[in-house]
């Protein structure tokens, strides 16, 4: 396997990409920023109150995204909605004749999200105009990510699309051998693609050629690789938990749960000292950036199907038993919950101070200090 070249440039980009969404107190895409850590440095109120709740939609499955103090939400219905941050009132509505799991995501003024029938769609933030739209070969599970001018979204043909943002016309597309499921996580000039043929690609952007072997995970995944400098951290359904170092092309560790093997479908939360993951047997576990040591986990009543972010101090994490979960980064001590009717399927979003909601039961929820 060829290590990766990189210099002083890219890896200033990368730090701009993984804090962008503290320094713009938006939370853009599905995993907060371009490199998919799940995390924001900023913390939250130590009191969480809950501010409003729209709920005026069908059920969520996709984690809403947060852009100039407006919030975007797609349901399995089809239905898009713009709600202002701060009271959540509507600010638009778009119903398209099909429903969404993967979350949308912004660029600009441009809201890019692709439906479970293949169908990428490019909307005006503004009103909800579409722009365009892109028939992809499959089912459409995650969201889209950027770099540049160009949207990059994966589908369960196995194929990462790259499009222009201005037309949707194909710049390049990349093929696995199995379907895709995760967003393409991005680093620079190179995007991470984890897949159902248990491997994790690395793709050029500029080319859309590899980059190098693909690293194998001796399983298949869901989940969407987190990079922190020159490390990408990817769960597998096989109970892995992998950091690569990316610029050389070798895996620097592997965790496995000690007591029972876990299987894990969602993606992790990093920061450079922690990385945070949820296993289907209910179970959180934190674990040592550098190491892979575990440094502490606790279990949750059932299972989370939604991935865990982490804000500041703070793992909030959203589970199947409709309980939202704040738990202490230091030790894993349970600090506070809330609980709502139905399954939280997404995970949450968090900016401006606020942490945003979704429900099975079609509400979104605004948390934050009292007013």
């Amino acid at each position: 396997m060829q290590p990766l070249k990189t210099d002083g440039i890219l890896l200033a980009s990368l730090l701009c990409v993984a804090t962008v969404s503290n320094c713009l107190a938006q939370w853009p895409v599905q995993r907060g920023n371009l490199a998919a850590t799940g995390a924001v440095e900023a913390a939250l109120p130590e009191t969480l109150s809950l501010l409003w709740d729209f709920a005026d939609a069908a059920a969520f499955e996709a984690t809403p995204v947060i852009d100039s103090g407006r919030i975007y939400a797609a349901d399995t219905e089809g239905n898009v909605f713009c709600l202002n941050l701060a009271d959540g009132k509507l600010i638009w509505k778009v119903s398209i004749d099909t429903g969404f799991l993967a979350a949308p995501a912004i660029q600009g003024d441009t809201l890019v999200l692709g439906d479970y029938d293949g169908m990428v769609y490019a909307l005006s933030t503004a009103d909800g105009s579409q722009r365009w739209k892109f028939e992809a070969d499959g089912q459409i599970d995650s969201g889209a990510m950027f770099h540049g001018e160009k949207v990059l979204i994966t589908s369960e043909a196995g194929k990462l699309h790259a499009l222009k943002l201005t037309d949707g016309s194909v710049v390049w597309e990349y093929e696995t051998a199995d379907q895709i499921r995760c967003s393409a996580t991005v680093a620079g000039d190179r995007t991470f693609l984890g897949g159902c043929d248990s491997q994790l690609h690395v793709v050029d952007l500029n080319t859309g050629k590899k980059a190098s072997d693909p690293m194998p995970l001796e399983s298949p995944t869901n989940s969407t690789p987190a990079v922190v400098g020159p490390l990408a951290f990817l769960p597998t359904y096989g109970g892995h938990v992998f950091a690569f170092d990316w610029q050389k092309g070798t895996r620097k560790w592997t965790y496995e749960d000690p007591e029972k093997s876990q299987e894990y479908r969602s993606s992790a939360a990093a920061t450079d000292k922690v990385v945070v993951v949820s296993s289907q047997g209910k179970r959180l576990t934190a674990l040592d950036a550098s190491t892979g040591k575990q440094l502490w986990q606790t279990t949750v009543r059932r299972r989370a199907d939604a991935s865990p972010v982490i804000a500041g101090d703070s793992v909030l994490l959203a589970a199947t038993d409709g309980r939202l979960y704040r738990f202490n980064l230091q030790d894993g001590k349970q600090t506070w919950q809330y609980e709502v009717k139905g399954a939280l399927l997404a995970s949450p979003a968090i900016a401006d101070g606020k942490l945003i909601l979704t429900t099975e039961e079609g509400h979104v929820l605004c948390f934050g200090g009292k007013q």
